[in-house]
């Protein structure tokens, strides 16, 4: 066995926490919930260690000197993709891609609701939610790259492009599912009409309910199982 990083860390470790949620509910058991909290504190740090905490989360993050497969050692001439994190030591991997969200905004709404047990663990939790969604919305549904200042490769949800351009015409079903469950959850939690009245609008003026069909009929034997 080897640590290292990878390109989708923030998904596989969401996988991981959603698992110990379930086993949490089923068991009650303690160290379930510990080790499902254990890795909301990972999420939360591939969000810290960003300058644009809490409206982008990194695909990954490590230490320098700790020995990990493909970390960089170094801060000078780092791998593209690499970044200086805000906490000394660290880096952190950019240009985040909409599978990672989709691991993250499925296992931290799983956390607020049965892991987090104060008021403070539940806003630590709800903070990275509506910051990312709202960061995604209020930049016209594309996610932001704090260092490029540029959309991420695969971070868009626009009615522009999903909708108006056939080189995206795959992402539609997938994508359209996502920012409209993003702000259902949140409009869930926080009965905010902002998160409300974007899924409406997604909705009724672009017809992101029936593109949600484009996921079974355009390429239904590649599916994105991580999607």
């Amino acid at each position: 066995y080897t640590q290292g990083v990878q390109d989708s860390d923030g998904l596989w470790t969401s996988m991981h926490a959603m698992a110990q949620v379930y086993r949490y509910i089923a068991t009650g058991e303690a160290d379930a919930r510990a080790l499902a909290w254990r890795a909301f504190e990972g999420l939360e740090l591939t969000s810290v260690l960003t300058p644009a905490y809490p409206n982008y989360v990194a695909r990954s993050f490590c230490k320098m000197g700790e020995g990990n497969y493909n970390c960089p050692d170094s801060y000078d001439d780092l791998p593209g993709g690499w970044y200086n994190g805000t906490i000394e030591g660290w880096l952190y991997k950019g240009d985040t891609s909409s599978d990672e969200l989709a691991g993250q905004l499925s296992a931290l709404p799983m956390i607020y609701d049965y892991i987090a047990q104060t008021p403070a663990e539940k806003e630590r939790v709800l903070k990275i939610i509506e910051g990312v969604v709202t960061g995604i919305v209020d930049n016209g549904y594309f996610l932001i790259d704090p260092e490029t200042g540029k959309p991420t490769k695969w971070g868009y949800w626009a009615p522009s492009w999903l909708n108006d351009q056939p080189q995206y015409y795959s992402e539609r079903g997938t994508n359209s599912v996502e920012i409209c469950g993003w702000l259902a959850l949140l409009y869930s939690i926080t009965g905010k009409p902002y998160y409300k009245e974007h899924f409406w609008a997604l909705v009724q003026d672009h017809q992101y309910d029936y593109n949600v069909a484009n996921a079974k009929i355009d390429s239904a034997v590649d599916e994105n199982h991580s999607d």
